[in-house]
């Protein structure tokens, strides 16, 4: 769904999947990206958040949850995951998509 546009639908799907496994870091990442498609920010910024707590090694979930933190004006925020980001090996400036 979510390649096709239908984030919605991409959001109902994740829910189904972290319904069945709570611990799916994966599927928490990208329901928090098809929440910032649809400029639900404050909950991407959950999304992301549960999900690093699930992967704490997982760059790429630090570089999402940074570039909502920028979208809301948390340069702070974005600052402290891109760089922990780089820690971690994430070499992108941007991971959504």
């Amino acid at each position: 769904y979510r390649n096709l546009g239908k984030y919605a639908e991409a959001i109902a799907d994740y829910t189904q999947a972290i319904t069945l496994d709570p611990q799916y870091a994966k599927a928490y990442n990208n329901r928090g990206v098809a929440h910032n498609y649809l400029k639900q920010h404050p909950a991407a910024v959950e999304d992301f958040t549960k999900a690093i707590e699930l992967a704490p090694t997982t760059a790429a979930y630090y570089l999402n949850r940074a570039e909502v933190y920028r979208v809301l004006g948390q340069e702070d925020n974005a600052k402290a995951d891109e760089e922990q980001a780089k820690k971690l090996g994430g070499q992108n400036s941007s991971a959504l998509g």
